[in-house]
Protein backbone atom coordinates (compact mmCIF):
# COMPACT_ATOMS: atom_id res chain seq x y z
CA UNK A 1 0.00 0.00 0.00
CA UNK A 2 2.86 2.39 0.83
CA UNK A 3 4.42 1.92 -2.64
CA UNK A 4 1.05 2.61 -4.26
CA UNK A 5 0.74 5.96 -2.40
CA UNK A 6 4.29 6.91 -3.36
CA UNK A 7 3.60 6.05 -7.01
CA UNK A 8 0.50 8.25 -7.01
CA UNK A 9 2.45 11.09 -5.37
CA UNK A 10 5.22 10.96 -7.99
CA UNK A 11 2.70 10.64 -10.81
CA UNK A 12 0.92 13.78 -9.57
CA UNK A 13 4.19 15.70 -9.30
CA UNK A 14 5.15 14.61 -12.82
CA UNK A 15 1.75 15.57 -14.22
CA UNK A 16 2.01 19.09 -12.78
CA UNK A 17 5.27 19.83 -14.61
CA UNK A 18 5.00 22.33 -17.46
CA UNK A 19 5.43 19.77 -20.27
CA UNK A 20 3.60 16.97 -18.56
CA UNK A 21 1.03 14.38 -19.52
CA UNK A 22 0.17 15.92 -22.88
CA UNK A 23 -3.14 17.35 -21.65
CA UNK A 24 -2.53 21.04 -22.21
CA UNK A 25 -3.44 23.94 -19.99
CA UNK A 26 -6.73 23.82 -18.10
CA UNK A 27 -7.02 27.60 -17.75
CA UNK A 28 -7.18 30.92 -19.58
CA UNK A 29 -4.94 33.89 -18.73
CA UNK A 30 -5.92 37.56 -19.00
CA UNK A 31 -3.44 40.34 -18.27
CA UNK A 32 -5.16 42.83 -15.95
CA UNK A 33 -2.58 45.22 -14.49
CA UNK A 34 1.06 46.25 -14.29
CA UNK A 35 2.99 47.73 -11.39
CA UNK A 36 6.05 49.94 -11.89
CA UNK A 37 8.45 50.33 -8.95
CA UNK A 38 11.30 52.64 -9.96
CA UNK A 39 14.78 52.28 -8.55
CA UNK A 40 18.33 53.40 -9.17
CA UNK A 41 18.99 50.65 -11.74
CA UNK A 42 15.74 50.18 -13.69
CA UNK A 43 12.68 52.33 -14.30
CA UNK A 44 9.54 51.17 -16.07
CA UNK A 45 6.38 52.93 -17.18
CA UNK A 46 3.70 50.53 -18.34
CA UNK A 47 -0.02 49.91 -18.57
CA UNK A 48 -2.53 47.44 -19.94
CA UNK A 49 -4.59 48.72 -22.87
CA UNK A 50 -7.09 47.59 -25.46
CA UNK A 51 -9.53 44.76 -25.91
CA UNK A 52 -6.66 42.25 -25.93
CA UNK A 53 -5.24 43.63 -22.65
CA UNK A 54 -1.74 44.13 -24.03
CA UNK A 55 1.22 45.56 -22.12
CA UNK A 56 2.53 48.86 -23.45
CA UNK A 57 5.12 51.32 -22.19
CA UNK A 58 8.86 51.70 -21.68
CA UNK A 59 11.68 50.33 -19.58
CA UNK A 60 14.99 52.00 -18.96
CA UNK A 61 18.25 50.65 -17.62
CA UNK A 62 19.87 53.61 -15.88
CA UNK A 63 23.34 52.10 -16.25
CA UNK A 64 25.00 49.23 -18.09
CA UNK A 65 24.07 46.01 -16.28
CA UNK A 66 25.87 42.64 -16.09
CA UNK A 67 25.78 39.72 -13.65
CA UNK A 68 26.89 42.03 -10.80
CA UNK A 69 23.23 43.08 -10.78
CA UNK A 70 20.77 40.39 -9.67
CA UNK A 71 17.29 39.57 -10.89
CA UNK A 72 14.72 37.95 -8.63
CA UNK A 73 11.38 36.59 -9.80
CA UNK A 74 8.60 36.59 -7.23
CA UNK A 75 5.31 34.80 -7.83
CA UNK A 76 2.31 35.67 -5.66
CA UNK A 77 -1.24 34.27 -5.70
CA UNK A 78 -4.53 35.87 -4.63
CA UNK A 79 -7.15 33.17 -5.20
CA UNK A 80 -9.95 35.18 -3.54
CA UNK A 81 -9.13 38.30 -5.62
CA UNK A 82 -9.25 40.46 -2.48
CA UNK A 83 -5.66 41.76 -2.28
CA UNK A 84 -4.46 39.03 0.09
CA UNK A 85 -1.32 38.04 -1.84
CA UNK A 86 0.47 34.83 -0.80
CA UNK A 87 3.98 34.05 -2.09
CA UNK A 88 4.38 30.75 -3.92
CA UNK A 89 6.45 28.27 -1.96
CA UNK A 90 8.71 27.46 -4.90
CA UNK A 91 10.43 30.29 -6.68
CA UNK A 92 13.24 30.58 -9.19
CA UNK A 93 16.75 31.26 -7.85
CA UNK A 94 18.13 34.78 -7.71
CA UNK A 95 20.55 35.05 -10.64
CA UNK A 96 22.67 37.66 -12.34
CA UNK A 97 20.78 39.68 -14.94
CA UNK A 98 22.71 38.23 -17.91
CA UNK A 99 22.39 34.67 -16.58
CA UNK A 100 18.64 35.21 -16.08
CA UNK A 101 18.16 36.47 -19.64
CA UNK A 102 20.06 33.48 -21.02
CA UNK A 103 18.12 30.99 -18.84
CA UNK A 104 14.61 32.38 -19.47
CA UNK A 105 14.88 33.76 -23.01
CA UNK A 106 13.68 30.74 -25.02
CA UNK A 107 10.99 29.66 -22.56
CA UNK A 108 9.42 32.92 -21.43
CA UNK A 109 10.74 35.96 -23.32
CA UNK A 110 11.26 35.03 -26.98
CA UNK A 111 7.61 34.77 -28.11
CA UNK A 112 6.39 37.79 -26.10
CA UNK A 113 9.14 40.37 -26.66
CA UNK A 114 9.95 40.29 -30.37
CA UNK A 115 12.63 42.76 -31.49
CA UNK A 116 11.20 45.18 -34.06
CA UNK A 117 7.61 44.05 -33.44
CA UNK A 118 6.72 44.32 -29.73
CA UNK A 119 9.95 46.03 -28.58
CA UNK A 120 12.95 47.88 -29.91
CA UNK A 121 15.16 46.10 -27.36
CA UNK A 122 17.51 43.53 -28.92
CA UNK A 123 17.86 40.51 -26.62
CA UNK A 124 20.44 38.98 -29.01
CA UNK A 125 18.65 35.61 -28.66
CA UNK A 126 19.33 35.56 -24.92
CA UNK A 127 23.07 36.17 -25.30
CA UNK A 128 22.92 39.86 -24.40
CA UNK A 129 25.57 40.81 -21.85
CA UNK A 130 26.11 43.40 -20.64
CA UNK A 131 22.64 44.94 -20.92
CA UNK A 132 23.24 48.44 -22.28
CA UNK A 133 22.15 51.63 -20.58
CA UNK A 134 19.12 53.15 -22.29
CA UNK A 135 15.37 53.32 -22.76
CA UNK A 136 13.31 50.88 -24.83
CA UNK A 137 9.64 50.69 -25.77
CA UNK A 138 7.25 47.77 -25.57
CA UNK A 139 3.90 47.62 -27.33
CA UNK A 140 1.08 45.13 -27.68
CA UNK A 141 2.86 42.51 -25.54
CA UNK A 142 0.86 39.44 -24.59
CA UNK A 143 2.73 37.11 -22.27
CA UNK A 144 3.40 33.71 -23.79
CA UNK A 145 2.00 31.19 -21.29
CA UNK A 146 2.76 28.04 -23.32
CA UNK A 147 5.54 27.02 -20.90
CA UNK A 148 3.51 27.70 -17.76
CA UNK A 149 2.37 24.72 -15.72
CA UNK A 150 -0.61 22.79 -17.06
CA UNK A 151 -2.54 23.25 -13.82
CA UNK A 152 -2.58 26.63 -12.03
CA UNK A 153 -4.66 28.04 -9.18
CA UNK A 154 -7.53 30.25 -10.30
CA UNK A 155 -7.60 33.88 -9.26
CA UNK A 156 -4.98 36.58 -9.57
CA UNK A 157 -1.31 35.78 -10.05
CA UNK A 158 1.36 38.48 -9.78
CA UNK A 159 4.78 37.91 -11.35
CA UNK A 160 7.26 40.48 -10.08
CA UNK A 161 10.77 40.93 -11.45
CA UNK A 162 13.03 42.82 -9.04
CA UNK A 163 16.57 44.06 -9.60
CA UNK A 164 19.31 44.61 -7.00
CA UNK A 165 22.96 45.56 -7.13
CA UNK A 166 25.31 45.33 -4.15
CA UNK A 167 22.27 44.28 -2.08
CA UNK A 168 20.53 47.60 -2.85
CA UNK A 169 17.07 47.60 -4.44
CA UNK A 170 17.33 48.78 -8.04
CA UNK A 171 13.72 48.72 -9.29
CA UNK A 172 10.96 46.27 -10.13
CA UNK A 173 8.15 45.54 -12.54
CA UNK A 174 5.11 43.32 -12.01
CA UNK A 175 2.33 41.94 -14.17
CA UNK A 176 -0.93 40.78 -12.64
CA UNK A 177 -2.94 38.20 -14.56
CA UNK A 178 -6.33 36.65 -13.94
CA UNK A 179 -6.45 32.86 -14.28
CA UNK A 180 -9.79 31.20 -14.88
CA UNK A 181 -10.74 27.66 -15.75
CA UNK A 182 -11.31 27.16 -19.47
CA UNK A 183 -14.91 27.12 -20.58
CA UNK A 184 -16.12 23.82 -21.96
Amino acid sequence: MMYFKADIFYMLIFCLRPISCGRGQTYEVTQIDTIDIPGNLVETSSRIIGRDSTINGTWEFLEEVNDDAKMEIGIFVDTAKNGDWKPRALKPPVLGVCTSLKRYFNSYIKKSFITGVTTDFDFKNGDLCPVPKGKSWIKNVILDTDKWMNVMPTGYVKVQISFTKDNVFGGAFAVIVNIENKSS
